[in-house]
């Protein structure tokens, strides 16, 4: 049972980390997508074909180094929590700098509040690119190490 259980970690870890990293992209597409003069480089607003692109881009990453398509699915979901944390704590840094005087929940559910058609659009999105990289990655034999 041990060793069942000690197989099964580096692959939860594995998971988990390509999880992270769609999560970082989710959370500062959502950042700056709510609070655009915010952003690097600072613009009028942000691009919805960069957005989505981007969001493209990371799924396919990660579809690339995914180990089957249950591991694939499985990090396009845990990918949101992640996201709604990292534009949480995004959107929180004017707060705590004190560039912004109000209260941390108004500003964590303003975020959420505005980013939530983005988090709702992003699910077919990241799962159309995982699925492609994880075709291509069978196909062609290619991120195995």
């Amino acid at each position: 049972m041990l060793a069942n259980l000690s197989a099964r970690v580096p692959r939860f870890a594995r998971v988990t980390a390509l999880a992270g990293f769609i999560g970082l992209v989710l959370g500062y597409a959502v950042f700056s997508s709510s609070f655009p003069s915010a952003m690097v480089p600072a613009t009028g607003e942000s691009s919805p074909l960069l957005v989505f692109g981007a969001l493209f881009a990371a799924a396919f990453l990660v579809g690339l180094l995914s180990d089957d398509l249950l591991a694939g699915i499985l990090q396009t979901f845990l990918a949101l929590p992640i996201g709604a944390a990292v534009a949480s704590l995004l959107s929180l840094s004017p707060v705590f700098a004190g560039l912004i005087v109000t209260r941390p929940d108004d500003v964590i559910f303003f975020t959420l509040r505005l980013g939530f058609p983005l988090f709702f659009l992003s699910i077919p999105i990241l799962l159309f690119g995982t699925v492609f990289g994880i075709v291509l990655q069978e196909r062609f034999q290619i991120g195995r190490y």
